[in-house]
């Protein structure tokens, strides 16, 4: 069944029927999600790093640092973790379910990483002189607040804005974001 032409991938899923839509869905699932863990390449003789994806109720799916590939963890106490976090893991088990990689263990620590996930920096763009002076801080005549005195005080001071990323806006691949300028409202 083709993809109706000019739909986003998200769409155009809502929009197939039958066998063949689920079919189709399970593959772009396995997809986006990579490749799976064997556990039987798993070394779970010392610590095993993930990178948590998503959270359930008793489970979550990650994928291996080392490998980039996905597995499913049942630890206690994953919900105290958030999506993007590295966890280590003292590894009890690694096995194989319905097709399914999972691991076990004991979670030892979680941590925010930026530069285990290999995130590409955002840029700034110069975007000229802020000078607080010249701010609106609230309807005219009223006085300045006692938080903003410091902020006017020190005077002029170079301005950035944060390069913006705008996720879906490549519907082939809904994980990644595009990179963009941000023009303002």
């Amino acid at each position: 069944m083709q993809e109706p032409a000019g739909l986003p991938l998200q769409v155009s899923l809502g929009v197939l029927r039958g066998a063949h839509a689920s079919r189709r869905a399970e593959a772009l699932r396995r997809l986006a999600l990579g490749p799976r863990a064997v556990p039987e390449e798993v070394d779970t003789t010392g610590p095993v790093e993930l990178v948590l994806l998503a959270v359930k109720d008793r489970a979550a799916r990650c994928y291996l640092l080392e490998t980039g590939k996905t597995i499913t963890l049942r630890a206690t106490g994953i919900w105290r973790a958030a999506p993007g976090q590295v966890l280590t893991l003292r590894a009890d088990k690694c096995w194989r379910w319905s097709g399914h990689p999972y691991i076990s263990g004991e979670i030892e620590r979680v941590r925010t990483d930026a530069a285990a996930l290999k995130l590409t920096p955002l840029k700034l763009n110069e975007k000229g002189v802020w000078d607080p002076k010249e701010h609106e801080w609230g309807e005219e005549g009223e006085l300045l607040e006692d938080w903003a005195r410091p902020i006017v005080a020190w005077g002029p001071r170079p301005m950035f804005e944060m390069e913006q990323i705008l996720p879906g806006s490549d519907p082939a691949d809904f994980a990644s974001g595009s990179r963009a300028a941000h023009s303002g409202p």
